[in-house]
């Protein structure tokens, strides 16, 4: 596999008169303290086939096999676009999401040559290929498993609300369930219950009232919005089925377990159009020390 440079792509881009216009800017003032790619750092979506895993190590080789655009970003608002093809190297970061067709995270032992793929990347200024998402686009069906028999009664979701002692929880499936925080209620790390707010992700454990509310004797912080990473702003660019988004500057990922909440209910990510304005809390996502991308756990449609 043949090395590749900013030069070798722009010569190729003025051969083939195709070196698209940098993207309109939205007269927009985000807020973000999420991690926005240095000068010279680059963004990328493509897709194709994965030829070679893990040679070497960390690696991947994907062919690249329909229009895939890499914008370079020039400081202040200015991107340089241009397309890419041909066969490339794809470093897998830690924190790396590799996601099925449904968006579901898989296991890195499931990842094969030859299954197809789309890949939401960044791109260094030496042209080494960073993978934030990769999604194996494979037919094979995600194993989901099945619910324990001796699992305690409880609830997971996103805090919507909270009025006094009561947390309003929005499931995965949609659904609102109300929390009752007692004195009996402990919460993981000896947090205090008083500071659950607002997209914090919980899994809480207890009896349900007559009412059909849960009263808590035991709550895990499965994410805690606060403290997160977050960006707002109006979406600049939705990737499509790959998951990943622009925001205020930031690359975002996302996965089928990113809640997505409009007017306190499931919002879904192709709702996410361009200039949509939203709030994303997540996760840092690393390459070395340099902060390249967020992991959302929750996107709020503002």
């Amino acid at each position: 596999m043949r090395p590749i440079t900013w030069g070798v792509w722009l010569l190729t881009g003025l051969a083939a008169a195709w070196i698209l216009a940098s993207p309109p800017v939205l007269p927009a003032a985000p807020s973000t303290n999420a991690p926005v790619l240095p000068r010279g750092w680059g963004r990328l979506l493509a897709s194709g086939t994965l030829l070679a895993v893990g040679q070497p190590a960390g690696t991947v080789a994907l062919a690249i096999s329909g229009p895939a655009r890499l914008e370079v970003f020039e400081g202040g608002t200015a991107w340089r676009s241009m397309p890419v093809s041909g066969t490339h190297a794809v470093h897998l970061l830690p924190a790396t999401l590799l996601i099925d067709a449904d968006a579901r995270p898989l296991l890195p032992g499931v990842v094969r040559a030859g299954f197809p793929a789309v890949l939401w990347a960044v791109v260094r200024p030496d042209a080494a290929i960073l993978a934030l998402t990769l999604q194996i686009t494979s037919p094979r069906p995600h194993p989901r498993p099945a619910p324990r028999a001796d699992e305690p009664a409880g609830a997971s979701g996103v805090v919507i609300r909270r009025s006094g002692s009561t947390l309003t929880l929005l499931t995965a499936s949609g659904a609102r369930r109300s929390v009752v925080l007692t004195a009996a209620t402990t919460v993981q790390h000896g947090t205090d219950p008083g500071a659950l707010g607002p997209y914090d992700v919980l899994r809480v454990e207890g009896p349900v009232n007559s009412d059909g509310s849960l009263a808590a004797t035991r709550i895990t912080v499965e994410f805690a919005s606060a403290p997160s990473a977050q960006v707002s702003g109006p979406v600049e660019m939705n990737a499509g089925g790959v998951g990943g988004l622009v925001v205020g500057g930031a690359l975002v990922c996302t996965t089928a377990e990113t809640y997505i909440v409009e007017r306190e209910a499931r919002g879904a990510l192709a709702q996410l159009t361009r200039g949509v304005p939203v709030a994303v809390y997540g996760t840092p996502m690393m390459a070395g020390s340099t902060p390249v991308g967020l992991e959302a756990h929750v996107i709020v449609v503002r």
